[in-house]
């Protein structure tokens, strides 16, 4: 075989490998610049050479396609670690459903039957996940959706949708019906959602005008507006007693105490770092923060001040505290695969300690709710919503 049909062969499987790994790694709910995705533009670059040079070195030919190979290799690899059987991993993992891409955020309805789940990738959707029978319907909203809120006495749910330099818009989607019903006018860029304990009202956060509203939760019309909650305020959490919110502020490296009841700021918690999501334990005395900076800020809501920062790496996720027993909450570790259990410490120098580790599938979880059962549901980049059962 003479050495321009040796290179044109070489060219043309390596062109057909780099179209299959673009492929896949394009289907799958990836996060972005993956190693995938980056061999793939490298041996797109290689590719383009190929097609200026027909005469191309045996060494570029080789090179170009063992590179595609590690492409498609990685990526059947992921599609082999997202099917495969939850127990494969640990016994902790009971349930896996694929509920759509890029899952941002979990959210229980109050009986825990039902999880909602808001999917940011392509068209955007709300996947409303069946946690009995392991089931998703989903019901699409619009790209760049980011949370959600279950509003289960008028059978609707709430899903904010964000995109960078466009603003954002919280929309009504009808549960029944998987659709669109309309829109709350009102917030500008809303993220952070929240219900009172009693669902009577609705909490946002407005991040373009530094702002909470509250909404109306039977009409979903704003029946009040305080201001003052600190810069780009991202998430909201209430007590649970309903007298007390708290507001994770962005910009302002913060968290924002709020009177419910007066309905004015009567304190703020400095972090000096950029908080990303926030939870109140069943007592409601103390607050958990994780930050962009990998800490884990835990606060004393009486004292407002801090009593220990947890320490867990730049993959730190969102947190979730166990719904009846107040010394439990739970972390994610985007970039390691990995959900922990804490839980109130032995030791006399620190408040909560690492208790337990659960495994599961790489490019991460992210959002987390635990139910009234105590089961931990996550959701994870690839596209799935595990289940977790802590106590096997």
């Amino acid at each position: 075989m003479s050495g321009n049909a040796s290179s044109n062969i070489m060219a043309l499987a390596a062109v057909f490998l780099i179209v299959v790994g673009v492929i896949g790694v394009l289907r799958r709910p990836r996060t972005p610049m993956r190693p995938e995705l980056i061999l793939a533009c490298l041996t797109g670059v290689a590719a383009i050479e190929l097609g200026a040079d027909p005469v191309v070195s045996r060494v570029t030919g080789i090179a170009v396609i063992l590179a595609s190979l590690t492409v498609a290799a990685a990526v059947l690899w992921g599609e082999y670690v997202v099917r495969r059987l939850p127990s494969d991993a640990d016994p902790g993992r009971v349930q896996l459903v694929r509920v759509g891409r890029n899952p941002q955020a979990v959210q229980l309805d109050p009986a825990g039957t039902t999880a909602y789940v808001p999917c940011a990738w392509g068209r955007g959707t709300l996947a409303m996940v069946d946690v009995a029978r392991g089931s998703a319907r989903l019901a699409p909203v619009g790209r760049g959706a980011v949370t959600a809120l279950p509003l289960p006495q008028s059978g609707l749910a709430l899903v904010s949708i964000f995109r960078p330099w466009r603003g954002g818009r919280l929309v009504i989607v009808d549960t029944a019906a998987g659709k669109v019903t309309g829109m709350v006018s009102g917030p500008r860029a809303p993220r952070g959602l929240a219900a009172s304990p009693d669902g009577h009202l609705v909490y946002v956060t407005s991040m373009w005008d530094h702002s909470l509203w509250i909404l109306d939760a039977r009409t979903l019309q704003p029946t009040a507006t305080i201001g003052g909650v600190g810069r780009v305020p991202v998430a909201v959490a209430s007590s649970p007693d309903g007298g007390k919110l708290f507001v994770a502020a962005a910009a302002g490296e913060a968290v924002t105490v709020v009177d419910a009841v007066r309905r004015e700021v009567v304190g703020s918690i400095p972090l000096e770092a950029i908080p990303r999501s926030l939870a109140v334990n069943a007592a409601g005395d103390t607050l958990f923060v994780t930050c962009r900076d990998g800490g884990l800020h835990i606060i004393d809501t009486e004292l407002g001040r801090k009593r220990q920062v947890i320490t867990v790496g730049a993959g730190l996720g969102d947190v979730a505290a166990h719904p009846s027993d107040p010394e439990r909450f739970y972390l994610t570790d985007t970039h390691h695969g990995k959900v922990f259990q804490f839980a109130a410490a032995k030791r006399p120098d620190r408040m909560f300690e690492l208790r337990r580790t659960v495994p599961v599938p790489p490019d991460g979880p992210l959002g987390i709710a635990v139910g009234p059962d105590g089961l931990v549901h996550v959701a994870c980049n690839q596209g799935t919503l595990e289940t977790l059962d802590f106590t096997r």
